[in-house]
């Protein structure tokens, strides 16, 4: 059903560990590239999807202890799927490489 309404907004946003498990309790915040911040919510769920104004944005999302930021346009028409993914979002200080 959710994926039925997903073509109604413009960004569409996953969480989701490496290993493929989705991901929810991640704190996002979202600003315009020249702005204050627009946003600041919890997610319920996996996704978060946004229907806003064309133009480029920053996602920051927190799940954990461990930020991971996006750069991202959204378009006039149509609209972009942006994924962000975790290798363990509880494991505090530690470096691994993908």
């Amino acid at each position: 059903m959710l994926q039925a309404l997903a073509p109604r907004f413009n960004q569409r946003i996953t969480f989701a560990l490496t290993g493929g498990e989705y991901l929810s309790d991640v704190t996002v915040t979202l600003n315009p590239e020249r702005g204050v911040e627009l946003l600041k919510a919890r997610t319920h769920g996996p996704f978060i999807y946004f229907r806003m104004p064309p133009g480029r944005y920053r996602i920051a999302a927190q799940a954990g202890h461990v930020i991971e930021h996006r750069w991202v346009n959204v378009p006039v028409k149509g609209g972009i799927d942006t994924r962000f993914y975790w290798p363990e979002p509880n494991r505090h200080g530690v470096v691994s490489s993908l």
